[in-house]
């Protein structure tokens, strides 16, 4: 399913350059820019619930991993479903409020897709996601240092699972770049290169994560 929507993401980031995703804002005409804002908008529902869908597979694989039929009620179960319901609800949470942000406000800010704090809405959702990545990351780490191995096999699965780093630091990475451009009167850059460090680049290698088997 992730690599479904991430399809679709692709081909919705590739419809923005149309309205002059990729061009200098000052070089992309009025009407341009408004299709540009609202399909963000779009690319913003379609990359969360891709994103979700590929962590929930990630989840679900540690899951048939790490629990056995007598483990249901250990920590790192708990961690796993503590997940879950963490993408879940971010997933909800972020579609809903894109989806309805323009619900009673004024036409002249329909017209123009400028009805929330885009600023605030994409900082929260960066950090969340951050954070999101983060757990998914150490979680299988300490489940695997918790078997009954080797210790020169935890270490080997371990650097199996630490390539899920990268995803991490592409998170990093889209956070700070938009803590310090997201205000930035040039949006047309700015969202697309968001866009590539968001969902672009991370999702490939979280899906990659999926390849593995120990």
């Amino acid at each position: 399913m992730g690599w479904i929507w991430m399809v679709a993401l692709s081909g919705l980031i590739y419809k923005s350059l149309d309205y002059g995703g990729g061009v200098d804002i000052w070089n992309v005409s009025k009407a341009d820019k408004i299709r540009f804002t609202h399909l963000f908008h779009n690319i913003e529902i379609v990359a969360r619930i891709g994103m979700f869908f590929t962590k929930v597979s990630i989840v679900l694989l540690y899951r048939r991993l790490f629990i056995t039929p007598n483990s249901h009620r250990s920590s790192i179960s708990w961690a796993i479903w503590f997940i879950f319901w963490w993408n879940l609800l971010y997933a909800l949470a972020l579609v809903l409020t894109v989806s309805t942000e323009c619900v009673g406000k004024p036409a002249q800010k329909i017209e123009k897709g400028e009805c929330v704090n885009q600023f605030a809405v994409l900082i929260c959702a960066s950090v969340i996601n951050v954070v999101s990545d983060l757990m998914i990351l150490i979680v299988p780490i300490v489940a695997i240092w918790g078997l009954q191995m080797a210790r020169n096999q935890k270490i080997r699965v371990s650097v199996v699972f630490a390539v899920g780093s990268l995803g991490v630091i592409a998170s990093v990475g889209r956070l700070g770049y938009q803590a310090r451009e997201a205000k930035r009167p040039n949006q047309t850059i700015i969202i697309m290169n968001v866009s590539m460090l968001a969902y672009v680049l991370p999702e490939p290698m979280k899906q990659t994560r999926l390849n593995f088997d120990i």
